[in-house]
């Protein structure tokens, strides 16, 4: 009963996602937003009004609306910040959203609209640069996901429990077939005694999802699922952990996919296992020439030898990883200060525009 309980829970989640992702509930308050812009907007003498850009963000689609109406009504530079990729590019559709496929349409429609109106989309990766080039001409600037390595500092000294148990955790949710620890369960299946040695935490993923896969893998002795927790609490567990456990997208066909967690991960210090790596994953880029950490592909033997080496010598594997100069050009500070330098000279490009608009008029146009 418990294990129907949590698949119906899921089946609902998951319905709820998708259909939050195609017609989200901030599309229902556009008018309102657009409204309560307009008047901040009108407010501002006409020389502050010019030197405006708006920024909308995606997910979810609403905030993009919004963000056209105002570039449309006042001419003003617009900058899609694209968070996420959109439904329907490349092979990111889920299965589960083929029952409301006409949603996907407008979707795409609305993103071709809008970016027709858009100066720039900012994304977060070279990967994803390349397939919204493919599909898109809107020029883009790339700006990844980052970390306030500030917090670091006010996490405290590092509490580890009084256990020979060596603790890997995984922390986020997992997204069959393309991010799952699968290979991890698969090396873990082969190391006898591994209940006794280390032990698996999973934090804020769908039960349903992942206790088949434990359970077919035989290591429900060696694996715990937790619910999510709050994120000061999340940035607590990853440094007392021993090893972070973060999954890579094993999808070739979509590109630049970026789990945003890697930049937790580094400032705790902690030492990273990335699984499920591809030759041109931009996270096996990032972890090893920052010296944070151990990558696999979805080879289990391969995994398997390398747990069983981190067992017989954990100090050689399991030391503090001081947060490299790499690593610190991700600081959400420097990354924000990269994004307004942008962002003016997207105004400094539309007053230019501007001007050459008014002087080339022809005689006595008003």
């Amino acid at each position: 009963m418990q294990q129907l309980g949590m698949k119906i829970e899921s089946i609902i989640k998951r319905g709820s996602d998708t259909f939050h992702y195609l017609i989200h509930p901030s599309v229902f308050w556009t008018k309102a937003a657009y409204k309560a812009a307009c008047e901040e907007l009108n407010s501002l003498p006409e020389n502050e009004r010019q030197s405006t850009a708006v920024v909308a963000s995606f997910p979810p689609l609403g905030p993009l609306i919004v963000g056209y109406k105002l570039a449309t009504k006042y001419d003003l530079p617009l900058c899609l910040d694209y968070r996420d990729l959109w439904i329907g590019l490349g092979k990111t559709a889920p299965a589960h959203a083929s029952p409301v496929r006409l949603l996907q349409l407008i979707n795409v429609y609305c993103r071709k609209r809008i970016e027709r109106k858009a100066s720039i989309a900012v994304v977060i990766s070279e990967g994803q640069r390349e397939m919204h080039t493919e599909q898109s001409e809107l020029k883009t600037a790339v700006i990844p996901n980052g970390f306030d390595f500030s917090k670091k500092k006010r996490n405290g000294t590092r509490k580890k429990k009084d256990t020979s148990l060596i603790i890997i955790r995984h922390l986020g949710l997992i997204y069959p077939p393309n991010r799952t620890p699968q290979p991890l369960l698969n090396a873990l299946r082969g190391i006898h005694d591994a209940s006794h040695k280390l032990h698996v935490e999973f934090y804020g993923t769908q039960p349903d999802l992942l206790l088949p896969m434990i359970c077919e893998s035989g290591c429900e002795a060696i694996c715990s699922i937790y619910p999510q927790v709050p994120h000061t609490t999340s940035l607590e567990l990853q440094q007392n952990a021993d090893l972070l456990l973060l999954l890579d997208w094993s999808d070739e066909n979509v590109k630049g996919v970026t789990a945003a967690k890697v930049f937790e991960y580094l400032a705790s210090e902690r030492p990273i296992l990335l699984v499920g790596a591809t030759e041109k994953s931009e996270l096996k880029q990032l972890i090893q020439s920052s010296n944070a950490g151990y990558v696999f592909g979805t080879d289990p033997e391969l995994i398997r030898k390398f747990l069983q080496d981190m067992i017989r010598r954990p100090q050689k594997y399991l030391h503090p990883r001081p947060i490299s100069t790499i690593a610190l050009q991700y600081d959400r500070k420097l990354l924000a200060e990269k994004y307004l330098q942008l962002i003016y000279r997207l105004i400094e490009e539309k007053n230019l525009e501007r001007a050459t608009q008014h002087y080339t008029a022809p005689f006595g146009a008003v």
